[in-house]
């Protein structure tokens, strides 16, 4: 047996489940998804050996339409998406990240004795929940954007 000291917070689950709702503000959600959208068309684009030598939109056609030219649109509307995105979403993050010290901060502290196995469950789950979340809408989106906006540089050089 060993002493173990834990951190308790009665309304962490529900501080938490409002930080995620919280994270769903419509012009954040549209941001995050156009970035995805334009990230992915880059990388699906650069996987699949995209050549788009004659291009048609709206019935115009762009005879001279090169390989760069395309990548240069796609890095400026990710780099736009990507702007908008962290401009919009840090403040959200920034709140998430005090809320999470906060919780730490007002915890009731107490220690007791464990087998040295013990995990404890509900504190792993919240753990886990928040990290999920912070990396799914906040480091996902960013880390994805920046890889799309290295190809795409690499590509047109």
């Amino acid at each position: 047996m060993r002493e173990k000291t834990y951190r308790y917070t009665p309304k962490e689950p529900e501080i938490i489940d409002s930080l995620i709702e919280g994270s769903y503000v419509r012009y954040i959600q549209l941001t995050r998804r156009n970035l995805l959208i334009v990230s992915f068309i880059l990388l699906f684009s650069y996987l699949t050996k995209v050549n788009p030598e004659k291009a048609a939109f709206l019935g115009l056609k762009f005879d001279e339409f090169q390989e760069s030219h395309y990548y240069i649109v796609l890095i400026g509307l990710l780099v736009y998406f990507l702007s908008a995105f962290i401009v919009y979403a840090y403040p959200k993050y920034k709140l998430a990240l005090s809320k999470k010290d906060q919780i730490s901060k007002n915890a009731t502290i107490f220690t007791k004795p464990v087998k040295w196995y013990h995990i404890e469950l509900p504190r792993l789950k919240l753990d886990f929940q928040y990290k999920f979340w912070l990396g799914f809408h906040y480091y996902f989106p960013v880390v994805i954007a920046v890889i799309a906006l290295i190809i795409g540089v690499i590509k047109i050089v």
